[in-house]
């Protein structure tokens, strides 16, 4: 990503908990809309309250970071957050910038990434369990294996 956000060693890191966010939330792109009638957008499902205050709370704050997400993303101003479907790069860079605007240090191990996903992306957890998105995880690996 052009965002100039991370070091080649935190690079692999987010890029690594991204695939696992898309994994868990998506079947890796299997679902671009909150199935059967949710209000999540794109690969990596988030919704839209969550991206509306991305830009209002966060974005507005960091006019440079605003200017390279544009940017990166080939827009001139804030597209909707239902651009996220059909745009990958651009839910991949707000993925990330929703990520970039947590605190804590995202771990080395894939289990602390998993752990780190469902602390800070999940918020509802009366639907699913950290070992549950373990196990989805891990099964949208032994599919992409066997293909």
């Amino acid at each position: 990503m052009e965002l100039g956000l991370d070091d080649s060693e935190n690079l692999e890191k987010v890029a690594k908990l991204l695939i696992i966010t898309a994994a868990i939330e998506s079947n890796l792109g299997t679902y671009l809309k909150q199935i059967p009638n949710g209000p999540a957008l794109g690969i990596y499902q988030m919704e839209p309250n969550t991206y509306n205050d991305l830009w209002e709370r966060y974005l507005k704050r960091r006019i440079d970071l605003r200017r390279k997400v544009l940017k990166t993303c080939g827009y001139a101003c804030e597209p909707g957050p239902e651009r996220m479907v059909s745009d990958l790069k651009y839910a991949t860079v707000m993925a990330r910038i929703f990520y970039y605007s947590k605190p804590d240090v995202i771990p080395h191990y894939e289990d602390g990434m998993i752990e780190y996903y469902y602390n800070h992306w999940y918020p509802n957890r009366e639907h699913t369990s950290l070992e549950e998105a373990k196990l989805r995880y891990k099964n949208v690996l032994v599919k992409e294996r066997n293909c």
